[in-house]
């Protein structure tokens, strides 16, 4: 297994220890704060007992989180150390523990402030209607990463590229690094690309795998023929395919195809070799 950044080796069941000493303070905070709020009668705060309930709930919203995102980030720490093949499994496993978090904190939050739900399940048709005209992006993403989760058309580590119509027909490459019930985020040559699940479920979606080759354009000095080029990326063990695009006052622009996996440090050392900077 990879290591950390620190050089530890994560183990499963350091992560399942982590996570159910989340849910256990999560639980015992949710008590304290149940404990309180219902000792604000017995203490004479009738008055202000709106006040306290509103600080109690926001208190428990903010030392939940705390919680919730810790062990979020213990399991992103599991799925980022794991080879590529292995990381499905974790990308779930995180998914379905922060919704199911972040749900128990709403809900947990809701009791706090002494709201009826089963007056909002009752009024819940209505409600639900309302809700879902307002938030029907959100819910569109939300269900698409739930397809993406569920079917894995493409998973952390893989370099996709995305088409839409959506996009204008414009093509968006890049390597995944994160899938959420929201957004899957690509890491691409230009930065880094936050795609709304809803539009990757209803793109063209070519998937490369984590060994693929990506295209780049080179900008190369007249003084460099192509020829030469083609010679020093064999002599570094890269694929010699090179097309001329551009031609510019000083060079030329080549295209070139690079392995997404250590091919752009072995450009660089290519083009040191002849004399030239990298691009």
């Amino acid at each position: 297994m990879a290591e950390d950044a620190l050089g530890h080796r994560p183990s499963p069941g350091s992560v399942w220890r982590t996570l159910a000493l989340v849910v256990a303070a999560l639980v015992l905070a949710d008590l304290a704060a149940s404990w309180a709020a219902d000792a604000v009668p017995l203490l004479g705060l009738g008055a202000a007992s709106p006040l306290v309930h509103a600080v109690l709930a926001a208190a428990w919203l903010g030392a939940g989180a705390l919680l919730v995102e810790r062990g979020r980030r213990r399991l992103r720490l599991e799925r980022d150390t794991r080879p590529a093949g292995e990381r499905r499994p974790w990308n779930l496993a995180l998914n379905v523990f922060a919704a199911l978090g972040y749900a128990y904190l709403l809900l947990a939050a809701l009791a706090l402030l002494r709201v009826d739900l089963r007056g909002i399940l009752v009024g819940g048709a209505v409600t639900g209607i309302v809700l879902g005209v307002a938030a029907q992006s959100a819910l569109g993403n939300m269900f698409g990463g739930m397809l993406v989760l569920l079917l894995h058309p493409y998973g952390v580590g893989d370099r996709i590229m995305v088409r839409s119509a959506a996009f204008g027909g414009a093509e968006y490459a890049g390597t995944v690094r994160e899938v959420t019930l929201f957004y899957t985020v690509l890491e691409a040559a230009a930065g880094r690309l936050v795609i709304p699940n809803a539009l990757a479920v209803a793109s063209v979606v070519r998937v490369e795998g984590d060994d693929a080759a990506e295209s780049v354009l080179v900008p190369v000095p007249y003084r460099v023929p192509v020829e030469r080029l083609r010679a020093a990326l064999r002599e570094a063990g890269l694929p010699d395919e090179v097309r001329v695009e551009l031609f510019g006052p000083d060079g030329y622009s080549a295209r070139l195809r690079l392995p997404a996996v250590g091919g752009a440090a072995a450009l660089v050392g290519v083009l040191s070799r002849l004399g030239q900077g990298p691009p």
